[in-house]
């Protein structure tokens, strides 16, 4: 691997632990916000827009991380061996469509 594909994989690998981060934090208050006993109270309003907060900068610093790696590492789906970058970059998409779940059903809680 040549030295800017090494720099590209490990930025896309320390991204993508931020991400896992934010989504674990998330996860943690919407068990603290939405399902508790403190769903009714004005404290968990607040919650839950922190949580909304931090699940869309999840999901937008997701999509435009694995966007710009596959772009940078010239991915063809439809070409070539299956590899791991492929598999990744799948993996990751997915992940997204998890985050976008969990922040339409935090939006659907508020109403």
């Amino acid at each position: 691997m040549s030295d800017s594909s090494t720099s590209n994989v490990s930025n896309y690998v320390k991204n993508s632990k931020n991400i896992c981060l934010f989504v674990t934090l998330s996860i943690f208050f919407i068990f603290i916000f939405v399902i508790s006993p403190f769903n009714n109270s004005h404290f968990a309003f607040i919650g839950k827009i922190c949580i909304l907060i931090l699940l869309g900068y999840a999901f937008y610093k997701n999509s435009y991380i694995t966007f710009s790696f596959s772009k940078d590492s010239n991915l063809t789906f439809t070409q070539g061996p299956w590899n791991n970058q492929k598999t990744n970059v799948i993996c990751s998409y997915v992940f997204s469509l998890f985050i976008l779940l969990l922040l339409f059903q935090t939006l659907k809680s508020l109403f």
